[in-house]
């Protein structure tokens, strides 16, 4: 997923999967663009975010406001 979201339904339950576009250090870009990826998101829902590199997560995911630990 390029900085985009889906919703999967089953049941009358559901999970929204938010993938960003590559994010990381030592060399590698930042392509990944947060705000585009989580539009239109229920923030009370159950959200699954996939990322490339974990050191996105303290450098752009914790100020978040989407995204709760």
């Amino acid at each position: 997923m390029l900085d985009q979201n889906v919703k999967i339904e089953k049941d009358g339950q559901s999970i929204t999967l938010i993938g960003v576009e590559n994010w990381g250090k030592r060399g590698f870009h930042k392509y990944g663009n947060l705000k585009k990826a989580t539009e239109n998101i229920d923030n009370t829902g159950f959200n699954i975010l996939m990322s490339h590199d974990p050191s996105h997560w303290e450098g752009e995911i914790l100020d978040h406001s989407n995204i709760y630990t």
